[in-house]
């Protein structure tokens, strides 16, 4: 199925949920004409002011004139794109604000720009393939969703014929339209990307890991439908596309910037189940048990529990509720709070952090009504331990959230829980979870309820949410003279508290855990291993950070003076400089002994924030307790652990380097301490499935297999030609067993090139997934200078036309070199030896072509040679580009399904064609014309009719007015940012010209459009 293809089904899934349907620029037949009256106008106004007046119906005209000047005012005002998306985004949830005058005086009024309540009443319409003129940009997406007149989703398809990495492109190009056409994204709510078989969405600010699927949570799978037809069957029907974009889309401002985000299908089902769940329980019974979510860590929880509140905070039925968000941790408060803070315009409010019991107290004394409001679990205790925990409101319209509801915490007959069911009797309860509770544990369900939403590692790996796990077990005996009972007890101690506090009981423990972990010969072999081990990993993945799990503070500083010795450059005493920190806490007494490791919570926070940047140079954490729960830094790649941990904890640890990052393949887990069965019984007692087919966690032996399986895969590929000595050869013979094998990729037949090209891209990027998890392996290091010679290889095929490439993988993997030495790729031509500096497709040029031997690469070359003159030629000259464009690729299509004897007469026909693209520049000067004016002349030399009715005389005469009119046109370029009267009077002023020279009447609509391409491009040059 070809792209043209897929459109056409597209189209036929959306007309068939209601949609108008229209294809290119006539996108608007049943419409009024001036809807579009411009290229560049992308917002449909006539469907526009009738769905106002539609929506609003008891808006007076003058009203909805005030909205629609408010509208476009308002999104002039703001030149940031992802800015001017949120102010639409305000306008469309909250409405525009108008004032009317009455007679009784002024009032304002909200005029929406959607209806909201009943969805059928407003304007659906998608666009295929439809064209868009700005600045000096002639783009055609293919396909625009419309809603009411306003672009709200842009589709890319590509081909359907090639698997699910291929989808990058489309992402890509998706990236070039926003950067190309903003106008088309200001009112935008949802990318698509999609070859039919998959397919996937994301916000305007999101990166193509955040890019996600929409499937439903429950249920099989009908195999039978493509994704995209999935998508839009559901996602794009029209009452689910008006409850998600007001619902299920945010904004957040992260680190200067604003961020859009949109809901993923298991946030969009489990917040729409639990709102359906809380209505119930509280219209039955006034308080209740509404439920568990259970979402994986690294699968945006926090954002569930957001989208959930905001849901809470508008239904009209529970009677605007207190939403109590209850956390177990200090720093996980923190930074759950900070998530629904950076949402207060979702939320509509700004959420409220409680410093004390008795603040909280206060709080929600002084409310009977709404706020959201955030304590630590801590906080509900009892003020006499043995007593009760006092009431603190009886209120029915109170609904608590619990952050990492598991059993632990939550005892009902002396715990928490049971604290917290004593403070708000009355209130109803949900429970959040990302490491859960155990299918056997009743007692949590006992007090939050039933599972409402199951999103466990497995959906999550398998929808790109989260990354897989490899586990490589580097376990390293314990030394020790204690007996086998005391190092159970010790290692019991260690587990039993995920955080350990400042108490005898915990001394002790960490004082025999100091004896069993903590020999110097133990760490030092540890260290041995280790510290390669780092330097392996971030020459595959340099952005990526590492933490050092350790059992005892006093190991944790250990390890860092080790590492210390070897790398003098990763250490520094100041927070903001140094590669490595120890993240502990500390007391006074431990001030002296560990001095600069004990740091305040500030001081921490702002580490923490130093370490989430992939971009900073602190790459090495190294903790014992901290950190290891709700502390989510995606670029966290690897983890070293020497510390016994099992359950709820283990999970929670294993989370931290599972998270999506880029082009990150996968956590690597490196275990000193031998964590092997706990973490099976772990991922078997926290998953809903098991199996084989369900793994989520991978021995990292199965990534040495994998990558000796894809090597061998590149290496067929060069079967015959040996290369097993290819670094020790003497450079002129280096030099021809590279050109072989280029000559190789290139294939044996000009029709075979672009799909040998392409079977060497794919298993190029299969190969460097697989690198870059066993790269630090000792099975790697035979392959090494293998790997180093492809990776060269692949460099000069992506510099050679990376327009080729399809595949994104490859084309991140080619520009990260991963291996040691620097390879820098010199590209075919100076392979070849044609050089880009002379003057090309002269004689001399042409002769020393036809000699060349290796005639795959010449044609190569000479490919790479006539687009890279194409594309300088593309912002000068718009008609030749795409003439002489048409020409190549015609040329190339003539050739594709020669046998190799023709391949001399491809190569001639590419000579010809270079030797007219260069004179063609020299007919100008024969005319007499400048470049500029001769490029109107070849814009109007397009219309043959025209050309043998007037003469080359009249129509020189005719390019050099034009050039005039543009140059006066100059001076004033509101035309060119699309100012609709300034570019009615250039248009005026071009007809004239072709009126005063007798240009034929049918034929000066076409013509004024091609000169109005070629102006842009001579106006903006």
């Amino acid at each position: 199925m070809n792209e043209d293809d897929l459109e056409g089904l597209a189209m036929a899934w959306f007309e068939r949920l209601g949609y108008e349907t229209a294809h290119g620029p006539n996108i608007a037949p049943d419409g009024p004409a001036e809807e579009r009256a411009e290229p560049q106008d992308v917002i449909l106004w006539g469907r526009f002011k009738a769905a106002l007046a539609r929506v609003n119906p008891h808006a007076s005209s003058a009203v909805l004139d005030d909205a629609l000047r408010s509208f476009k005012r308002r999104m002039a005002d703001e030149t940031n794109l992802a800015k001017c998306n949120a102010v639409f985004q305000e306008m469309l949830v909250e409405g525009i604000r108008v004032e009317e005058r009455t007679a009784s005086g002024a009032e304002t009024v909200a005029v929406h720009l959607v209806d909201r309540e009943n969805p059928l009443n407003n304007n659906f319409l998608v666009v295929n393939q439809m064209e868009i003129i700005y600045d000096r940009n002639y783009r055609i997406p293919d396909i625009v969703v419309y809603l009411n007149g306003l672009p709200i989703g842009v589709m890319e398809l590509k081909t359907f014929a090639r698997e699910e990495v291929y989808l990058q492109n489309a992402y890509k190009q998706l990236q070039t339209y926003k950067r190309e056409l903003p106008m088309l994204f200001e009112t935008n709510q949802l990318l698509v990307a999609s070859n039919g078989a998959y397919a996937r969405f994301g916000s305007l600010t999101a990166g193509w890991d955040r890019f996600m699927p929409w499937r439903a949570m429950e249920g099989e799978v009908d195999p039978t439908k493509m994704e995209l037809q999935i998508m839009i069957e559901s996602l794009f029907q029209p009452s689910m596309l008006v409850e998600y974009i007001h619902d299920f889309v945010l904004f957040q401002q992260k680190a200067g910037q604003t961020i859009k985000i949109a809901a993923g299908y298991h946030q969009y089902h489990a917040a729409k189940a639990a709102l359906q769940r809380t209505k119930e329980e509280v219209e039955k019974s006034g308080r209740g048990k509404i439920g568990v979510i259970w979402h994986t860590q690294g699968s945006g929880k926090s954002l569930t529990m957001t989208f959930l509140a905001g849901l809470i905070v508008k239904s009209m039925s529970l009677d605007n509720p207190t939403v109590l968000v209850v956390t177990d941790r200090n720093d996980l408060d923190g930074q759950l709070f900070a998530t629904f803070d950076s949402a207060r315009e979702y939320l509509r409010q700004e959420p409220v952090n409680i410093e004390s019991k008795e603040d909280l107290i206060q709080t929600l004394a002084g409310k009977q009504y709404g706020g959201i409001v955030f304590s630590t679990i801590q906080k509900f205790m009892p003020t006499d331990k043995d007593a009760r925990m006092e009431m603190l409101s009886d209120r029915t319209n109170i609904i608590i959230m619990a952050d990492e509801a598991h059993r632990s915490q939550y005892d009902l007959l002396d715990g928490f829980a049971a604290h917290l069911n004593d403070a708000f009797p009355n209130a109803s309860f949900i429970g959040f979870t990302g490491t859960p509770i155990s299918f056997s544990d009743r007692d949590t369900r006992l007090i939050f309820g039933d599972d409402i939403s199951i999103y466990d590692i497995k959906k999550s790996i398998e929808d790109k949410s989260t990354v897989k796990l490899y586990y490589d077990n580097q376990k390293r005996d314990l030394t020790t003279k204690q007996s086998a009972e005391q190092i159970d007890e010790a290692l019991a101690a260690a587990t039993e508290f995920e955080e350990q506090a400042t108490t005898e009981r915990a001394k002790r423990a960490g004082s025999r855990l100091q004896t069993i972990f903590g020999a110097a010969s133990r760490l030092e072999e540890i260290v041995n291993h280790m510290e390669p081990h780092i330097l392996a990993r971030w020459e595959s993945f340099p952005s990526g950070k590492s933490m050092i799990v350790c059992a005892t503070r006093r190991i944790c500083v250990d390890v860092h003076d080790l590492l210390k010795e070897r790398h003098p450059d990763w250490y520094s005493e100041r927070d903001d400089e140094g590669v490595m920190k120890v993240i502990m806490t500390g007391s006074a007494s431990d001030a002296d002994e560990w001095g600069e490791h004990i740091r305040s919570g500030s001081r921490r926070m702002e580490l923490g924030n130093r370490f989430k940047d992939p971009g900073s140079d602190f790459k090495i954490a190294i903790v014992c307790d901290m950190w290891l729960t709700g502390f989510d830094a995606p670029s966290l790649s690897t983890m070293y652990i020497d510390k016994p941990l099992k359950g709820h904890g283990l999970m929670q640890a294993l989370a931290r380097v599972n998270r999506a990052f880029k082009d990150k393949t996968g956590g690597v887990i490196v275990d000193y301490f031998g964590l092997a069965g706990e973490i099976a019984k772990a991922v078997n007692h926290y998953t809903t499935t098991t199996g084989a087919a369900h793994q989520v966690m991978y021995d990292i032996g199965d990534a040495e297999i994998l990558l000796k399986e894809k090597h061998e895969v590149v290496k067929n590929q060069f079967h015959g030609i040996r290369h097993d000595g290819y670094w020790s050869l003497p450079a002129l013979e280096k030099e021809n067993l590279r050109v072989a094998m280029l000559e190789r990729i290139n294939g044996l037949v000009p029709r075979d090139t672009k799909a040998s090209r392409r079977r060497f891209g794919q298993a190029m990027a299969e190969l460097n997934k697989a690198w870059n998890l066993a790269k630090a392996s000792n099975s790697a290091s035979a392959l090494r200078d293998d790997i180093k010679l492809y990776q060269a290889l692949h460099g000069y095929i992506n510099l050679r036309a990376p327009e080729e490439h399809k595949d994104p993988e490859l084309l991140n993997s080619a520009i990260r070199q991963i291996v040691d030495e620097a390879i820098t790729p010199k590209g075919l031509i100076d392979i070849v030896g044609l050089g880009q500096e002379q003057s090309i497709f002269d004689d001399a040029f042409i002769a020393r072509v036809k000699k060349m031997e290796q005639k795959n690469l010449a044609q190569a070359a000479l490919e790479q040679l006539l687009r890279g003159k194409l594309n300088d030629l593309k912002r000068t000259n718009a008609v030749r580009e795409r003439k002489f464009s048409e020409m190549l690729q015609a040329t190339l299509d003539r050739y594709r399904d020669s046998d190799h004897e023709e391949i001399q007469s491809l190569i001639d026909d590419m000579l010809r064609l270079g030797k007219e693209l260069m004179e063609a520049d020299l007919r100008g000067e024969g005319l007499g014309l400048s470049v500029e004016e001769f490029s109107f002349f070849e814009s109007l030399e397009l219309n043959e009719a025209a050309v043998r009715e007037m003469g080359d005389d009249v129509l020189c005469d005719i390019a050099r007015d034009i050039a005039l009119v543009v140059k006066d046109f100059k001076k004033d370029y509101a035309w060119l940012d699309g100012n609709r009267k300034a570019m009615s009077k250039f248009r005026v002023a071009l007809k004239k010209v072709l009126k005063k020279y007798n240009y034929p009447p049918d034929q000066r609509k076409a013509a004024i459009e091609t000169v109005l391409e070629q102006a842009r491009l001579s106006a903006s040059a």
